[in-house]
């Protein structure tokens, strides 16, 4: 006879056993995040004449430039891959932020 144990016997031989899906489900997962944003600047008409150009505009671009959360995994964004996954946190790695800087200039 094995001995009582309140440990799981999975849990003995070192598989991760789940009596719940508390630890894998996001607690808190509200968020508010600044996705894209773009600024940018056309050059006024006496400028153009200048570089005999017939338009030009400068710009600023970022993605994911902040998330306000209060979840404590890498990204409230949860990504599921089928409708069994809905809601469970994979610990995927979050999307980088990018800022870009460029122009359009058309002669």
């Amino acid at each position: 006879t094995p001995p009582a144990t309140p440990v799981p016997a999975n849990a003995r031989k070192g598989y991760r056993c789940h009596s719940s899906l508390a630890p894998i489900l996001p607690p808190d997962a509200s968020f508010l995040r600044l996705k894209n944003l773009q600024l940018g600047y056309t050059l006024p008409d006496n400028a153009l004449n200048a570089i005999g150009a017939e338009s030009v505009r400068i710009y600023l671009q970022g993605t994911n430039l902040f998330t306000i959360t209060d979840y404590t995994g890498f990204d409230p964004e949860v990504v599921a891959y089928d409708n069994l996954s809905l809601g469970i946190d994979a610990r995927v790695y979050p999307f980088a932020r990018t800022i870009s800087l460029g122009t359009n200039i058309k002669f």
